[in-house]
């Protein structure tokens, strides 16, 4: 039984929609002037199976084309790049950094507690992002050290 796109928005409304990739700038290339394609709901997320925005580009002359891999919300939480998977402060691969900083993966397991959980982290973000008075709201910095804490916090026993 097929269902209409409007029965089901539950879960849509979480969908990921992005402008722009996270990206590290060995995946990002030389080239200052790189077209890139976007196709929303692409392909879905190789950590978390949600659909997300899949960017495609050429990094520069003769090289590969290049897409997304996972979506911005496990990218932020575990803080690597979207399409190599490599650490964006040390650019390590995830298990060697994790193995160096004594790091654990606690991201559940299922399909349901995974879902669950990454929607609780992003609205804690966003809660923090959008409060009513300006002066309580969070500067970018604050909010990178947030996010960065959060994947440790997920990461450490």
């Amino acid at each position: 039984m097929a269902t209409s796109k409007t029965t089901n928005t539950y879960n849509r409304q979480n969908w990921e929609d992005a402008d722009f990739p996270i990206l590290c700038q060995t995946c990002l290339g030389d080239n200052p002037y790189i077209r890139m394609t976007k196709e929303k709901y692409g392909k879905e997320c190789k950590i978390c199976a949600r659909p997300f925005t899949v960017f495609r580009w050429c990094p520069g002359a003769r090289m590969r084309f290049k897409k997304t891999e996972v979506c911005q919300t496990c990218s932020k939480l575990k803080n690597v790049c979207q399409t190599c998977l490599l650490d964006l402060e040390y650019g390590l691969p995830i298990q060697v950094r994790d193995a160096a900083l004594k790091m654990k993966d606690d991201l559940p397991k299922s399909d349901v507690n995974k879902e669950y959980y990454i929607q609780n982290m992003e609205r804690e973000v966003m809660r923090k992002c959008w409060n009513h008075q300006p002066d309580n709201r969070p500067s970018f910095e604050v909010l990178k050290k947030t996010l960065v804490s959060l994947s440790q916090s997920l990461l450490v026993d």
